[in-house]
This record gives structure tokens, C-alpha cells and sequence, in this order.
């Protein structure tokens, strides 16, 4: 029985990264500007540039950022992405 917990694990995360990778895949190669919302709440708009299992290298109006995955909550295609200026949003403000 703990086998077939094991297998069923293992085959929805195999299929969740091969979702991740065609959607990032896409992403760099078409270099579409994409947004990426963050678990802190702030919001990066740039392109992917490269990526691994844990790992987006993003590129913005600010330059390259190293993006942890466990670090975004969303990543989705910017409509009009061509045409659009790339934009960091930070909600942390110093003062």
C-alpha cells in the first residue's frame, strides 16, 4: 500500500514539473514578458532568461534576478508582452 502512495507521489510531481518546464520553456524561448506574483506579496513583470528544478534566472528593467521557486506563488504571460516595458513592483518600502 505504501508503495502505491509512493508511485501515485512521484507521478504527480514528475507531471507537475513537466508542466512547469514547457510553460518556462516557452517562456525563454519566445521571450514573452511574464509576471511573476511572490509569496511576500511583491510582484517582478520581466523575461525568463533560464531555469533548473528550484531555480528561475529572470531578467528585468533592473537586470538578472535569481527567483527561487518556492519563492513565487504565480507566474503568468503578460498580454501584449512584446510591446510592454518590463517593471518591478516592490510592496516593502524603507523608511
Amino acid at each position: 500500500m505504501t508503495e502505491k502512495i509512493k508511485n501515485k507521489t512521484n507521478r504527480f510531481a514528475y507531471v507537475s514539473l513537466v508542466i512547469q518546464n514547457q510553460f518556462l520553456e516557452e517562456a525563454k524561448n519566445r521571450g514573452f514578458t511574464v509576471s511573476v506574483s511572490l509569496r511576500d506579496g511583491g510582484k517582478i513583470e520581466g523575461r525568463v532568461k533560464a531555469f533548473d528544478t528550484y531555480t528561475i534566472l529572470f531578467e528585468d528593467n533592473l537586470g538578472e534576478s535569481l527567483l527561487f521557486k518556492a519563492a513565487c506563488s504565480q507566474i503568468k504571460k503578460v498580454s501584449g508582452a512584446k510591446s510592454r516595458k518590463l517593471r518591478r513592483v516592490n510592496v516593502h518600502q524603507e523608511g
